[in-house]
C-alpha cells in the first residue's frame, strides 16, 4: 500500500511539471508571435542624398553655359557691323578723292578705299569659313551639356517626401528648397534656356582656359558630396538593397551629368567624381560632353572685334593694305616688300600708323 501511494504521488507530480512545462511553452510561443508581428524589421542604411557642395558647382557650370548662345550672336553682330563699316568707308573715301582730287593726300585716300574693300571682304570671308563654325559649335555644345546638367539636377530636385528624404541637401541633413523661380537654396539655378539675344557674357568663372576649376572631383570618404544621414535618395545607388534596382546591382556603374558623376552598382558604395577641373587637349578618356564644350567656348573667345578692327603697326605689315598696293599700284612682276613699303611711303608720306590717319 505504501508502495502504490508513493506511486501515485510520483504521476502526479510529474502531470503537475507536464502541465506546468506545457504552459511555459505556450505563452512562449504567444511571446513569439506577439514579437514577430509587433516589431517592424530594420532597413538597411539608405544612399543619401547630394550636397550644395557638388550640385551647386553644376548649377553654376549651367548658368554660365545659358550666356553662350547669346554671346556668340553678340560677336556675330560686333563682326556683321565690323564688315559694314568698313565697306561703308569705301564710298566716303571715293567721294573725298572725288571732291579733292588736286589734295595730296588722294593718292592715298584712293589706296585706302581698296583697303577698305578689301578688309569688308575678308572680314565676311573669315565669317562664313571659320567663325561661322566657332558660334555655332560653341552655342550647340553648351546648349547640349547644360540640357544634360539640368536634366539630373531637375530629377532630384524633385526626388523628396516631406522634409526629411530627399536627393538635394544644402548641408548636413537640410534638403534643399526653391526658394525662387531662379534659385535653389540661395543659387542662382534656372534649369532652362534664356531667350537669346546679343548680349556679350561676363567673364567666364565656372568655364576657363584650363577646364572648370570650382567642380568636385574623386571618391566621398568623408561625407563631402552626400548627406551624412536622414536625407535617403535612392537614386544615387543603382543596387537592390539601398537603391533603385529590384533584386541585384545594375550590371554596371551609371554615368549620369553628361559623365560626370558614376552612381555605384554595389552596396553602401558612395558617388564618384570625375576630374574636369583640368582638362587636356585631347580628349582621351574625359567626359565628352564637358570637353567638347569646354574647347569650343575657348574657341569662342578668338572671335572678337579686335579680330575684325584695322590693323595695327606699321603700314606694310597690315595685310589687306600691301595686297591693295601690290594688286593696284605695282607691276605683278615688281611687288615685292621693299617695293610696297617704298609706294606707301610715296602715297602717305611715311609708313607709320599714323600716317594712316588722313
Amino acid at each position: 500500500l505504501q508502495i502504490i501511494l508513493q506511486a501515485a504521488k510520483l504521476v502526479s507530480r510529474l502531470e503537475h511539471k507536464k502541465r506546468a512545462t506545457e504552459s511555459m511553452m505556450a505563452a512562449y510561443a504567444t511571446l513569439m508571435v506577439f514579437l514577430l508581428f509587433s516589431v517592424k524589421p530594420v532597413s538597411p542604411a539608405a544612399t543619401m542624398g547630394l550636397l550644395e557642395a557638388v550640385w551647386g558647382q553644376m548649377c553654376d557650370v549651367s548658368e554660365e553655359l545659358d550666356g553662350v548662345p547669346s554671346d556668340a550672336l553678340q560677336r556675330a553682330v560686333d563682326a556683321i557691323d565690323a564688315a559694314s563699316d568698313m565697306q561703308n568707308a569705301a564710298p566716303r573715301a571715293a567721294i573725298y578723292v572725288a571732291k579733292n582730287q588736286a589734295q595730296p593726300k588722294s593718292k592715298g585716300v584712293t589706296i585706302m578705299r581698296g583697303y577698305f574693300q578689301a578688309k569688308a571682304t575678308a572680314i565676311v570671308k573669315n565669317i562664313g569659313t571659320t567663325d561661322a563654325n566657332k558660334l555655332i559649335a560653341a552655342t550647340a555644345k553648351a546648349a547640349y551639356l547644360k540640357g544634360r546638367l539640368d536634366e539630373f539636377i531637375h530629377l532630384l530636385e524633385h526626388s523628396r517626401e516631406g522634409a526629411t528624404n530627399g536627393c538635394l541637401v544644402n548641408a548636413g541633413t537640410t534638403l534643399t528648397t526653391r526658394q525662387q523661380s531662379t534659385k535653389l537654396n540661395a543659387r542662382e539655378c534656372k534649369l532652362k534656356l534664356r531667350t537669346t539675344a546679343a548680349t556679350a557674357a561676363p567673364a567666364f568663372k565656372s568655364v576657363t582656359a584650363t577646364g572648370y576649376p570650382s567642380m568636385q572631383q574623386g571618391s566621398d570618404s568623408a561625407h563631402n558630396f552626400q548627406a551624412s544621414g536622414t536625407a535617403n535618395c535612392k537614386l544615387l545607388t543603382a543596387h537592390n538593397t539601398a537603391g533603385y534596382m529590384h533584386s541585384n546591382g545594375a550590371a554596371a556603374a551609371i554615368k549620369v551629368a553628361a559623365g560626370y558623376l558614376t552612381i555605384p552598382n554595389t552596396n553602401a558604395a558612395k558617388i564618384s567624381l570625375e576630374n574636369v577641373q583640368a582638362l587636356q587637349a585631347d580628349l582621351g578618356s574625359q567626359p565628352a560632353a564637358w570637353h567638347s564644350a569646354w574647347a569650343a567656348i575657348n574657341a569662342l573667345q578668338q572671335v572678337n572685334k579686335a579680330t575684325y578692327g584695322n590693323a595695327t603697326g606699321e603700314l606694310q605689315t597690315w595685310p589687306e593694305l600691301a595686297a591693295t598696293i601690290a594688286h593696284a599700284v605695282l607691276p605683278p612682276s615688281d611687288n615685292t616688300a621693299p617695293k610696297i613699303k617704298d609706294k606707301i611711303i610715296e602715297h602717305f608720306g611715311g609708313h607709320s600708323q599714323e600716317t594712316a590717319n588722313i
